[in-house]
């Protein structure tokens, strides 16, 4: 179903390839990786194979998504941009952005075995609904997303459990493409283990969750707005039209 390095060498190719592969990962992980691959003694007793595994880990783990408590927008800051509505393919899977109220947008992502070739052939796809909302900082652009089916259970001991959490990203939006560029999590974290206070955060066994105002994290984004903050993009075509 993955691409293996291939994929991860050019970022995700969906929101949850990560996720399903390594998210899990605690960010222990990754620093005990790079240990193993930037000790020379070490690395003369590792195997090839091995390494070739540390990197793709390391390189995965960059690629993750990272939740935010609060969104990136106020209400004053959102904006609207028509080139967004419709739908969009990615290696393997399929954006839908619609118009919603108060400047919004919902996004039905659908991960699917062939969007690109069979794009109307909805039996392999899975769902998750999203409320998004685009600002501009700087001059660039910033989509939020939050879950809106995330309680999707009959089980109310396990709904009552459940915190939806915001993610954000960089965006590109053209008239035939959008790129879409997460922040890096690997360089987050050498970040905040240089500066603890770049940002308000707190470390989970998931990993790193953004806990910052929505004031801080504008003025975050701001601050690292150089690519190097962020992964290579996930690029989605238009689709065709009948």
């Amino acid at each position: 179903m993955f691409d293996g390095i291939k994929l991860f060498s050019s970022g995700p190719a969906n929101l949850d390839d990560c996720h399903r592969l390594y998210c899990d990962l605690s960010w222990k992980v990754a620093t005990i990786a790079t240990t193993f691959i930037a000790t020379p003694k070490t690395y003369t007793m590792l195997k090839s194979k091995t390494l070739v595994l540390l990197a793709t880990l390391l390189v995965a783990v960059s690629g993750c998504i990272i939740p935010s408590l609060h969104p990136i927008f106020n209400e004053s800051d959102l904006i609207t941009n028509d080139q967004l509505k419709g739908d969009w393919l990615g290696h393997k899977s399929i954006w839908t952005f619609e118009e919603g109220d108060n400047k919004s947008y919902r996004l039905y992502y659908k991960e699917c075995d062939d969007p690109v070739n069979d794009p109307s052939n909805y039996a392999t796809c899975t769902m998750a609904e999203f409320k998004s909302h685009l600002i501009k900082l700087d001059g660039a652009y910033f989509l939020d997303f939050y879950p809106v089916n995330y309680k999707n259970t009959e089980n109310q001991f396990l709904r009552l459990h459940l915190q939806p959490l915001h993610s954000f990203a960089k965006v590109t939006i053209e008239k035939d493409h959008i790129e879409v560029s997460f922040l890096n999590y690997l360089w987050l974290k050498e970040l905040l283990d240089k500066n603890p206070k770049a940002v308000a955060h707190t470390e989970t066994r998931h990993g790193i969750m953004l806990t910052a105002d929505t004031d801080e994290l504008q003025q975050f984004m701001k601050t690292y707005a150089d690519e190097k903050a962020y992964v290579d993009p996930v690029v989605l075509h238009k689709a065709a039209t009948e």
